[in-house]
Order: structure tokens, then sequence, then C-alpha cells
């Protein structure tokens, strides 16, 4: 179950417009958000962003005005224009439009997901430490085993990765035992696959771990909205 290594292409209107594959938008902020993407944020989106840390704020910003601005494109609509409604579990989406999306942002990294059909995308850090008790909260045993119970990190952070996706794509949020989804350590499936979808682990630009689950997950193309490895 290894995480594949992409090459990123430019977000780019005729990227956007062009791919009949799901997208997998990642963006790293180095610089606060540009005036014509800050046009697209709502009042409401706008008075959220303030309430939160300096560095979490222009992540949340770029991340919001960027899945407006690609939904803007895919839909032929203004991108300031389109309402979202939430699920019990806060999770947006689209009014009667056909189309899905799902976003995941550390404190500096955001990564998007769009689709025709329901998804989940999540974005970790490889973590530094991993003790017994979130091993036992996330693991099943093959799988501490896969990791070596938590100490291979960047194996633990793949599971861990497809587990949330798993469950933003079926429109969950964290359940009280992860262990009760299980992600087969040679193929990233199992619970996923009872579904019929695939999952994909890719390694980003900023030394953290994506993960995507849904259908396309072997066909996805990887566009970079925003990095200073540009």
């Amino acid at each position: 179950m290894e995480s594949i290594k992409p090459r990123w292409k430019s977000l780019t209107t005729a990227a956007i417009i062009h791919s009949n594959q799901p997208l997998l938008i990642y963006g790293r902020p180095y610089t606060t958000l540009t005036e014509d993407l800050w046009a697209f944020l709502s009042n409401a989106e706008r008075a959220s962003a303030q309430k939160m840390p300096a560095e979490a704020r222009n992540t949340w910003l770029w991340c919001r005005a960027t899945l407006r601005k690609c939904l803007g494109i895919k839909l032929n609509t203004d991108p300031a224009g389109i309402q979202f409604s939430y699920n019990a579990q806060g999770k947006p989406a689209l009014q009667d439009q056909g189309l899905h999306f799902n976003v995941s942002h550390t404190s500096s990294s955001f990564l998007i997901g769009i689709a025709q059909d329901p998804i989940g995308v999540d974005l970790e850090s490889i973590p530094e430490y991993i003790d017994a008790i979130t091993a036992d909260f996330v693991l099943s045993a093959p799988e501490k085993q896969y990791c070596k119970n938590g100490e291979n990190l960047p194996a633990f952070a793949q599971i861990w990765t497809r587990k949330e996706a798993f469950l933003k794509a079926i429109g969950w949020g964290l359940v009280d035992d992860l262990t009760y989804i299980n992600v087969d350590p040679c193929t990233g499936n199992n619970s996923i696959g009872q579904r019929g979808w695939g999952s994909v682990s890719i390694a980003c630009p900023g030394a953290e771990i994506g993960a995507f689950v849904g259908n396309g997950a072997a066909n996805l193309a990887f566009l970079l909205a925003c990095s200073s490895t540009t």
C-alpha cells in the first residue's frame, strides 16, 4: 500500500474544464489571499475566518476561495453566488448541482477533491510519534502489524487518512472506534471496497500524506493551486 507520487499540474481554467477525471487540488499558501479570490467569499465565510489563528485562517481562506473558483468553473457560474448546504456533521455540499466535493486542511496546506460521485479526502502531516492509546483507537490487528503498531509513521498516516476520507465520503464524522473500519494493508480497501469504491494515498508536496476515497481513485487529475514549490 504505497503512496503515489503524482506529477502536479498547474491549476488552470482549461485543466478544470477539460478534465472528465475526479480532480484533486493541493495548495500550500505562501502569501495572503489575493483580491480576486477574496471577492469569491461570502460575508459569513470572511467572518468565520476571523475567529481562526492567523496561519490556519490564511489556509482556510485559500482553501474555500479555491474551492469556489473551481466549482464556479465546473458549473459555469459565478463562484461568489454558489450556495452550500450542510449535513448534521457540518459537511458542506452543493444544492442540487450533480457535483460532489470534499476538503481537508492542516494549518498550512489544503486538499480539495471534486467529482461526479460522492468522495472523501483527507490530508495530514506525518506524525512524529504515535502512542499506544492512539494506535489502539485507530488500528485493527492486521493494520498494527503493517505499520508496526504505529512505529512506521508514514504507514500509520496512510491508514489514518484513508479511514478519515472514507468516513467523510459517507458523510459521517469521526466514530468512537476506528478499528471498525478496516483498511487492507495490501490493497488499501476492504471496508472501502465493500461500497465499490477505491482509495489511494498521495505523497503531497509539503511532506504530508493525502488520501482520496471514491469512484475514480485510479484515474485522478492532480492540480497545484498555490505552493512555494511552483
